[in-house]
């Protein structure tokens, strides 16, 4: 079962947010592998603009 927000923490500033589940799903790709249960998601940090990279289990993609 996934989690409805997921709290992200910007390695850049510090900031950190909660941040809805489903906006972890459709966010863009960074890295997929077949071979791995966790696919890569990249978000922007509300605080600083600057790119923060997400683990995002492929049980919480499939689930939908």
């Amino acid at each position: 079962m996934r989690p409805e927000k997921v709290r992200l923490l910007c390695k850049h500033c510090g900031h950190q947010w909660l941040e809805p589940t489903a906006t972890l799903i459709a966010a863009r790709v960074v890295a997929y592998r077949d071979e791995e249960e966790i696919v890569k998601r990249r978000l922007d940090c509300p605080n600083c603009d600057k790119g923060v990279v997400v683990d995002v289990p492929k049980a919480w993609i499939e689930h939908d």
